[in-house]
């Protein structure tokens, strides 16, 4: 296993850690060849926004919501439909990968989305003075907490609900990885797979091992990216999960003080159901 490294980041006051180490580069200029790779890969990321996130947050916060902040927010592709939409006030995207940071900032100007700040740190660690309508942490992002250190769910958890307004909402996703459990399960603990990337992305293929622990609930994945242009295969990288099921999500929300807890099973907002769900959504309020 790849040992954590716990550097500083000159600058950024940044734990240096498998989070970073998987992201650092993704999305770097130096993965799209020319300016039209580049805008089909934006073009991509947009059909996926309106097809998935968007929808669900049309439908549950009518309204509109207000000023946002996202954990592990990426390139601000979700961030950047909500304001062009309309259906944010401002937007601040909190993201680990200065790569990503760097993408989303060139993006958001020729977007003309004025109203956002794209900011590289570790939310565990770094400041955030401002105050949000609502909070987002998806695209299993909230599972690495733990990971990255002892009780780092229960300390997000507790720090975002201390930046929510009172009755200010947070939406948290975690894709369940059925399939790769399963697979691993009957492999006796571990399985490796691949993936083809839909077109646009500078990648074709992921190449993964999974690796389940049963008791701890831990899933392991160690994976290596092939470019779609070139013969060329990026360094491994390594994430790990803490999976949580709706039973042990809930009691943590409550614990740190959120209410009115509703749980779905995708973004088509079908009942959450154990064991069957592809994903968990939790939407909860302050």
């Amino acid at each position: 296993m790849i040992p954590m490294k716990w550097i500083l980041l000159a600058g950024d006051d940044m734990k240096r850690n498998f989070a970073y180490e998987t992201y650092r580069s993704v999305e770097a200029d130096s993965n799209y060849k020319t300016a039209l790779d580049r805008r089909r890969y934006e073009d991509m990321l947009i059909a996926r926004t309106k097809r998935t996130e968007l929808p669900f947050l049309r439908k549950h916060f009518p309204q509109g919501t207000g000023a946002i902040l996202e954990v592990g927010s990426g390139s601000g592709r979700i961030l950047h439909a909500l304001l062009l939409a309309g259906f944010a006030k401002s937007a601040v995207g909190i993201e680990i990968s200065p790569s990503r940071v760097r993408f989303g900032k060139k993006w958001a100007r020729k977007l003309g989305t004025s109203r956002i700040s794209h900011r590289t740190g570790d939310f565990l660690s770094m400041d955030v003075p401002e105050k949000f309508d609502t909070i987002l942490c998806v695209t299993s992002i909230f599972p690495f907490f733990d990971m990255l250190e002892k009780e780092g769910l229960m300390k997000a958890l507790r720090k975002m609900k201390k930046v929510l307004r009172p009755h200010g909402a947070l939406v948290l996703e975690s894709v369940m990885f059925n399939n790769e459990v399963s697979l691993a399960r009957v492999s006796g603990g571990s399985a490796r797979v691949w993936e083809e990337y839909a077109k646009g992305d500078p990648f074709r293929f992921n190449l993964v091992e999974y690796i389940w622990d049963e008791r701890k609930r831990i899933l392991v994945a160690r994976s290596q990216n092939v470019m779609r242009d070139r013969a060329h295969v990026d360094a491994p990288t390594i994430k790990k999960w803490h999976l949580e099921s709706a039973k042990t999500l809930e009691k943590s929300l409550r614990r740190a003080g959120f209410r009115n807890i509703r749980f779905f099973g995708d973004f088509d907002s079908s009942v959450y159901k154990e064991g069957n769900s592809p994903r968990i959504i939790a939407v909860a309020n302050a």
